[in-house]
């Protein structure tokens, strides 16, 4: 269902140049144009004229009375055989006629002559109609209905211009997102390589260290062995000698690695810091695609509305049209 502010919205779009509303408003009754039932109903759906009292207080047959005046080309309500139908903007407008008749002292033919409905010359104490002028008051009628459809119409498409606009920042908020999330992920991996290394690194250490240590040992034994030995001495110290290289060497070959490897702990914050940025920014821009998408929801139920009944007020007038054309042949104009 649709927001209590959003459909008074609706409402005063709707009914901003309308002169009934003008009228009520002029006359100080704005306070009771919305109860909690006008901000309640369904736009896509119509209601008899018995639910339609009940939601405004007034009786069935006050509401089919309207119908028999001049005030029915205002209301327009949707007839099924000897049935009506009524949708949002016809309830509003019996209200507002309710409120002039009933709060505001107007009476049902000073509505219709301010909606131009009704033109008089006052003869004496009474009021002689113009059927000229009603005729030229009914196709300004018409003219003030097509206006008012062509501004659904312009709203609607404005309306679905915003949309295709959210939902281009839309997606470039997503791929931003996306983007983000391949760079955290690359920092990651980045984070457990290093960690890796720093294992390897350390298991080689170390098994150098214990290698290193039992060859000192040996060595020691074996310098103790060759003093009785004599010269077959030199080939086993030579022999030592070699090994004890080859210990120096992968001792200069570790420490290469770490030094390639192994990163300063300024480098390693720095990577945590831009891990922890990336995860503020994914946090922000997640809430904004939210919202967006909240937005685009909004804007596709109200285009929606505004588009079935932009339709079904076309087709109203057209029949009106059509059905004027046909009383004019009749008459042999």
């Amino acid at each position: 269902m649709i927001d209590k502010e959003d459909l008074k919205e609706i409402y005063l779009k709707e009914f901003n140049h309308d002169p009934v509303y003008r009228l009520v408003v002029d006359s100080k009754l704005e306070g009771y144009l919305y109860p909690e039932s006008l901000l309640s109903i369904e736009l896509e759906k119509t209601y008899s004229t018995i639910e339609v009292g009940r939601m405004i207080g007034r009786k069935d047959s006050t509401i089919r009375n309207y119908f028999n005046t001049e005030l029915v080309d205002y209301i327009i309500p949707e007839k099924v055989g000897n049935l009506y139908r009524l949708n949002y903007i016809n309830v509003l407008k019996i209200h507002m006629i309710s409120l002039l008749y009933e709060k505001g002292g107007k009476n049902k033919s000073q509505i219709a002559y301010e909606l131009g409905m009704k033109g008089s010359v006052k003869i004496g104490k009474e009021d002689v109609s113009s059927p000229n002028l009603m005729l030229q008051n009914k196709e300004l009628e018409k003219i003030k209905q097509y206006l008012s459809l062509e501004r659904i119409k312009n709203n609607w498409l404005a309306e679905s211009n915003e949309l295709q606009q959210i939902r281009s920042l839309k997606q470039e908020k997503q791929l931003e997102y996306n983007t983000l999330e391949i760079k955290k992920d690359r920092l990651l991996e980045l984070d457990q390589q290093r960690e890796n290394e720093e294992r390897y690194i350390k298991a080689i250490t170390d098994a150098l260290q214990t290698v290193s240590e039992k060859e000192q040992k040996n060595r020691l034994l074996l310098e103790e062995s060759n003093k009785k030995k004599g010269f077959l001495s030199i080939f086993t110290r030579k022999s030592n000698n070699e090994q004890q290289e080859d210990i120096t060497s992968s001792n200069h070959e570790i420490e290469l690695l770490k030094k390639e490897s192994v990163e300063t702990k300024e480098q390693k914050e720095k990577r945590d810091n831009d891990i922890k940025n990336i995860d503020k920014q994914l946090v922000q821009i997640y809430d904004d695609i939210k919202q967006l998408t909240t937005n685009i929801n909004k804007l596709e139920d109200s285009i929606q509305e505004k588009k079935l009944y932009f339709e079904k007020m076309e087709h109203h007038l057209i029949d009106g049209y059509q059905n004027d054309k046909r009383g004019e042949l009749e008459d042999g104009f």
